[in-house]
């Protein structure tokens, strides 16, 4: 790793620094300029921005096909190896848990590694790594000739997907004005759900196109389309994306970090990208001994003094969506519709995501309008999937299996709550949480965590809820019921745990942090601009 250019020292030899780092500190407390003014100002940053959003959709396509081809009868057909359920081909419950069981260890094994990976080779480079192996992962799906082949792929996909789950919310969340970050993470995320329309709608042509359970192409070509978007994908970002400042500057590659922004940053003159360098100096903490701190950052500080409470922002929020009921309104609705009474469970999965692109349209609206914020959206979706649990559970439990057609659309509705809920809330807002919450040092090692805790808990219901859903088990109404428990507790200590950092720019929430202001308080607290003087050696006062 190279040694940081700029030393304890230096600093104090070069007045003109100290001047540069007291304007930057004077505009971390600045009002932001509105989103508008911004795009117009420095469109080549929205550009790059957009280059690293469009991982979303080939990750919300790639992954989301996966799942949804449990619903073409030509998937059911090769992978079931002829088991039939309900007059249909189907692929067996316990080969669906023995495929989410084997992408467990590779998906959380992929937001592991991602915090160590993204810090030695850079952000740029890991997201080139993902796109790539996507590609190999599909062409595998394509040619898999049974259900334990296309387990293989399952693992390689879900260990790319654990990688870019954490990468490109943090990349984004690095690179964007402080004024469109939220926006830019709640836009990755409604990118991520078109990609998951677009596959719900590729499975539902083939399925149509070729009704004949033997004809492979039912499948295979919504695979098709998944191995090309990545192609078109890579290629658009070779061109556009350009490495983190931040993780720049961390290594001490300090004029390759002003020619980035000049990249990103073409239209501003010489003076204002100093200014820009100038934040991102003072907010990482640009001396000695800070740096020092940054290369010898590791997971067990994530777990002490105030970064503990970072890390639970960062963990809590996005799992709260798997605790309280996601596993149904998410990753397995179309396995839950083919239990429920639908009659064309592809059909009713579109709806659902399309109910979830609404939502996370409210996400990219709201999400930066300060009198709403992130935490008011994730509170309200926590509230809406509680009540579209219970309404599930109680509508199972009364009228009772078999479910008919009427039983089907009711528990359809109370689904499509909870999709337009957990995308509203944790699945919208609890991405935010991880990009933001963590310090710019251990900012990666952060978004591991709180990516892992949620792919974890996530995997495990994933492998748990084929099981559950058994009529000789918790089934339908049990498992919603259960979801509902455990969607109490995520309201509460979200209400009295979780702050907002609407608005905030990174070296504000330091100081809110660092001054253990309650998180209901957050909101209302006047920062100072105090904290931080000593990055500026004391000295700005003389």
């Amino acid at each position: 790793m190279e040694k940081a250019e700029i030393t304890h020292e230096e600093f104090h030899e070069d007045p003109s620094r100290l001047v540069e780092l007291s304007a930057a500190q004077e505009a971390t407390l600045q009002e932001s300029k509105s989103i508008r003014q911004t795009f117009r100002e420095d469109r080549k940053v929205f550009a790059v921005l957009a280059a690293a959003l469009a991982s979303a959709l080939i990750l919300g396509t790639d992954t989301t096909a996966v799942n949804s081809l449990v619903g073409s009868q030509s998937f059911c057909y090769v992978m079931g190896e002829g088991y039939m359920s309900n007059g249909k081909y189907a692929v067996r419950p316990e080969t669906v848990s023995i495929w989410s069981a084997v992408a467990a260890p590779a998906q959380v094994m992929g937001q592991f590694l991602m915090g160590p990976i993204a810090d030695i080779f850079g952000r740029r480079a890991v997201i080139f790594f993902n796109v790539a192996v996507m590609i190999v992962g599909v062409v595998i799906e394509f040619i898999a000739p049974n259900w334990k082949v296309f387990a293989l792929a399952k693992f390689i996909l879900a260990f790319v997907s654990g990688l870019t789950q954490a990468t490109a919310p943090m990349y984004i969340s690095e690179l964007a004005p402080r004024n469109a970050r939220g926006l830019m993470i709640a836009l990755y995320l409604f990118i991520g759900n078109f990609g998951d329309m677009l596959s719900v709608i590729l499975c539902y042509v083939g399925q149509q196109t070729w009704p004949d359970a033997s004809d492979k192409w039912a499948y295979r070509m919504p695979l098709c389309v998944c191995l090309c978007l990545p192609v078109v994908v890579l290629t658009a970002q070779l061109f556009l994306l350009c490495e983190s400042p931040s993780w720049l500057i961390i290594h001490g590659k300090n004029e390759q970090a002003r020619k980035t922004l000049k990249f990103m940053y073409p239209r501003r003159s010489e003076d204002e990208i100093e200014l820009i360098y100038a934040e991102y100096e003072y907010t990482l903490g640009q001396e000695a001994e800070q740096r020092a701190m940054m290369k010898q950052s590791s997971f067990a500080e994530l777990f002490k003094g105030k970064d503990l409470r970072r890390t639970f922002c960062a963990f809590f929020p996005p799992i709260t969506a798997s605790l309280a009921g996601n596993v149904l309104t998410g990753p397995q609705k179309t396995y839950f519709f083919t239990l429920s009474g639908q009659s064309n469970s592809l059909a009713s999965t579109c709806i659902a995501i399309a109910i979830g692109i609404v939502s996370i349209s409210f996400v990219f609206a709201l999400s930066e309008v300060k009198h709403v914020g992130r935490r008011r959206l994730l509170l309200t979706g926590q509230t809406g999937l509680l009540f579209s649990m219970i309404g599930i559970g109680v509508t199972a439990l009364v009228m009772g299996e078999p479910y008919g057609t009427q039983a089907g659309k009711i528990m359809l509705g109370f689904l499509c709550i909870g999709v337009f809920s957990a995308t509203l809330g944790p699945n919208g807002c609890g991405w935010i949480y991880i990009g933001e919450s963590g310090s710019l040092r251990l900012r990666a090692k952060t978004a591991t965590i709180g990516t892992m805790g949620n792919g974890v808990v996530g995997v495990v219901y994933n492998v748990a809820i084929p099981y559950m859903l058994e009529t000789n088990r918790l089934g339908v109404g049990g498992s919603a019921l259960y979801f509902a428990a455990f969607g109490v507790i995520d309201v509460l200590v979200t209400y009295f745990f979780i702050p907002d950092f609407t608005g905030r720019s990174y070296a504000q929430i330091d100081e809110l942090f660092h001054r253990q202001v309650p998180a209901r308080k957050f909101r209302s607290t006047v920062c100072t601009g105090n904290y931080g003087q000593d990055i500026l050696h004391r000295k700005i006062d003389n």
